[in-house]
């Protein structure tokens, strides 16, 4: 398990991809359940969700934990949960995906929505790093070839900063930047 590191007062930028690298979220119905789950973890944690963007085989996240409880721990409820009903819904509605999240475990054919091990995490520092990683986040569609802008894409938080719209999940805005 990799060493993660929760130092208090800061910002985790976080990164998960799917299974195989599988482009699991093309598909809108497993966006729309990650963005639901994404805000009622969210509530449930007292997590502050600042930055986001969801890519068709990973997903971007800028949070707060306001040391409520740990990276690990956020992460496992969210992705645990996202798991769950994105492989039912899978099972449900695209079932010739099957075999492409289907592995072995310990000698069980078991499914996969994600990469196994948590990911990528950082601690984020000072509002220079807050800032270049949000751009870096709300650009990946860009890089990709998705989309000519950042605003372009549905499944991201660029929309909020440039325009003030929430949509489709209500971002938080850092305590500080609205006391300058």
């Amino acid at each position: 398990m990799p060493t993660r590191y929760n130092d208090p007062g800061h910002a985790h930028y976080l990164t998960f991809s799917c299974h195989n690298r599988l482009k699991l979220f093309k598909e809108l119905s497993i966006c729309e359940l990650f963005i639901s789950n994404l805000e009622r973890i969210r509530c449930q944690t007292q997590t502050l969700l600042w930055a986001y963007v969801i890519m068709p085989d990973h997903v971007h996240l800028l949070i707060d934990l306001q040391d409520k409880l740990s990276v690990s721990k956020y992460l496992q409820s969210l992705k645990k949960t996202v798991s769950y009903y994105a492989i039912r819904w899978i099972q449900e509605n695209k079932p010739r995906w099957i075999p492409y999240i289907q592995t072995v475990q310990r000698g069980k054919s078991v499914f996969r929505f994600w990469l196994p091990g948590g990911g990528y995490d950082r601690n984020i520092y000072g509002d220079q790093t807050l800032l270049k990683t949000m751009n870096y986040i709300h650009n990946n569609p860009v890089r990709a070839g998705l989309v000519e802008k950042p605003t372009d894409w549905k499944w991201s938080s660029a929309k909020f900063w440039e325009f003030e719209e929430p949509d489709p999940i209500r971002l938080d805005i850092p305590p500080w930047w609205s006391q300058t």
